[in-house]
Parts: structure tokens; sequence; C-alpha cells
């Protein structure tokens, strides 16, 4: 059964016939239940899954940094999702069916710091990274303790 809370145009919940209501990280939503379920699989579907396949699995791998990289961008949205949204328009690369994600620009953060300067890596100790860059604090928003 569903309920309206907020008068006849406002803030449905729950179901009305096939009319299903509901809110989401404050958005209210109305949508219609679909009278039944068709999965062609185009050649255009099977491609997008294909490159969410990628996208998802490159991001479950890292989803502690994504919680806090895309917490700003996160508005009426997970920060899984916007980096979902990111990762697929700026580093899903390939041609159908070996789609893969671009590295260099896949971002686990987004935000207004300025980028490191000469930036490396260190892989000798097992299991651990270790990122060096060039102090950069003399530009735009950086500070010495980044």
């Amino acid at each position: 059964m569903g309920k309206i809370n907020q008068g006849i145009l406002g803030g449905l919940s729950g179901k009305v016939g096939n009319v299903i209501g509901g809110s989401w990280k404050g958005i209210d939503y109305l949508r219609i239940k679909p009278s039944s379920v068709a999965n062609p699989r185009t050649t255009g579907q099977v491609n997008q899954r294909n490159k969410f396949t990628v996208t998802l699995e490159f991001l479950q791998a890292v989803k502690p940094f994504i919680k806090v990289g895309y917490k700003k961008l996160a508005i009426k949205k997970t920060e899984f999702n916007a980096a979902m949204s990111y990762i697929l328009n700026n580093a899903v690369t390939g041609v159908a069916p070996d789609f893969t994600v671009d590295y260099p620009n896949a971002r686990v953060s987004r935000g207004s710091l300025s980028e490191p300067l000469n930036a490396t890596t260190d892989l000798t100790t097992p299991g651990q990274i270790e990122f060096t860059w060039d102090d950069n604090s003399d530009e735009g928003n950086a500070n010495v303790t980044d």
C-alpha cells in the first residue's frame, strides 16, 4: 500500500497500482512497474555492461579511497556512483569486448588541491607503495604538510 505524505503532488511512498514511489538522498521519485522485463542483449547493452564490469572491478578494490575522495562530489548520489560516472566517462578504453581501465586517467579522489609535482612511487617493500613528490606548496592551495 502506498502513502501520500505531502498532498497529491508530494512524497509518494510505496506502491499504488503499477506506480512505485519513494525518496532517495532527498529526491522524491515515481516510477512505473514494468509490465514485463525483456533482456534483448543488444550489442550496445552488452558493451555497456562490460564497461560497467571493468569499472566495478577497479573501484571495488579502492572503495575506502572512493568514500573519502568523492565525498564532496556526491551531491544527490553516492560517492561510489560519482566515481563510477567519472571512471566510465574518462578512464574506460578499448574496443568491444575488451574494455580496460586506463590507470593514468582513473581518479580515486577528486578535488581542488593542486596536483603533486614530480610524483614517483616506490614498490620495493612487498605490500606497500611509497609516494613521494616535490614541494609544491607555493602553487595554488597546496601546503607543505600535504
